[in-house]
């Protein structure tokens, strides 16, 4: 699997507060969460979709599980 993002080492600050980091902590956990659910939704839905073949007639031959896969980057 391809890296989807590169992280690099951060430089340590002059001056860290331990209250703030705990505060940005619990901010980032809870839109993780909240984005979790929502690729968790959208994935079930498209999964649905695909899983029955013929119901959506729109979709072109080549648009499969597969290839949505390949273009959201999940693989």
């Amino acid at each position: 699997m391809n890296e989807l993002i590169k992280i690099e080492k951060p430089q340590l600050p002059e001056k860290w507060d331990y209250d703030i980091s705990v505060q940005k902590i619990k901010e980032i956990f809870a839109n993780w969460k909240k984005v979790t659910i929502e690729l968790i939704r959208e994935l079930w839905i498209a999964h649905q979709i695909f899983s029955s073949p013929g119901a959506r007639t729109d979709l072109k031959p080549t648009q499969t599980w597969k290839s949505y896969y390949k273009e959201t980057k999940l693989v």
